[in-house]
């Protein structure tokens, strides 16, 4: 499936579709992907809201997590097209994580490489600006048992070793990280991060490096 918002085109109702994507008990009707071998996409791994901004994604090349009341749901693509980030109702950063989770995982089962990227930046600006070290253990099981974004897992594998100091007080963390087969990849960033610290050190202060060796001697 190619990825970004040329793939698909702005549709409605005076220009004819020629697939339809299916998930749960609804059909979005669309342009044909580039590469797709089918009129019809069924889709089973995820529900119809995920589908929805995977598909307005596709089209605009931006997404954004809004509540929609149900009434406003059949005309979804026709609201959808004249939103900007401002009119989005909002949503919690506790829903937001697993939201753009879920965004992420249909991008990596379908392979659109942009929306994957897009849903990256969105889950590491959340960390960055709302930190939670009680909530992202949990995140990171449900992160590396949802996705296969390895991208994604450098990002929480780095995110960790930036936290590592409040982490280590969290034995669950060490509980999951290790069952994940993640722990490695943790210990990588913070040793990375220790090399960086010393490396910075001797080109800030030399002199303190000379000092010790004189020391030692």
């Amino acid at each position: 499936m190619k990825n970004g918002p040329a793939s698909l085109s702005f549709f409605g109702p005076q220009r004819p579709t020629d697939i339809v994507f299916k998930c749960q008990d609804r059909e979005y009707p669309a342009h044909r992907a580039i590469g797709s071998t089918s009129n019809v996409c069924t889709i089973t791994a995820f529900d119809s809201s995920t589908v929805e901004v995977m598909l307005y994604f596709m089209y605009f090349g931006e997404y954004y997590l809004v509540k929609l009341k149900s009434e406003e749901i059949p005309n979804r693509w026709g609201s959808m097209a004249k939103l900007e980030p401002g009119n989005c109702s909002g949503v919690l950063v506790e829903d937001a994580l697993p939201r753009h989770l879920k965004i992420n995982a249909i991008a990596n089962h379908l392979n659109v490489t942009s929306l994957q990227r897009r849903s990256r930046e969105k889950i590491h600006r959340i960390m960055q600006q709302r930190w939670n070290a009680k909530s992202f253990p949990k995140f990171v099981e449900r992160a590396l048992r949802e996705t296969s974004d390895l991208e994604l897992r450098d990002i929480l594998a780095h995110t960790a070793a930036v936290h590592i100091a409040e982490l280590y007080t969290i034995p669950e963390f060490f509980t999951i990280i290790d069952s994940c087969g993640f722990f490695s990849k943790v210990a990588q960033c913070c040793a990375e991060r220790m090399h960086a610290s010393e490396k910075a050190e001797q080109l800030l202060y030399p002199s303190r490096k000379r000092r010790r060796l004189d020391e030692e001697l």
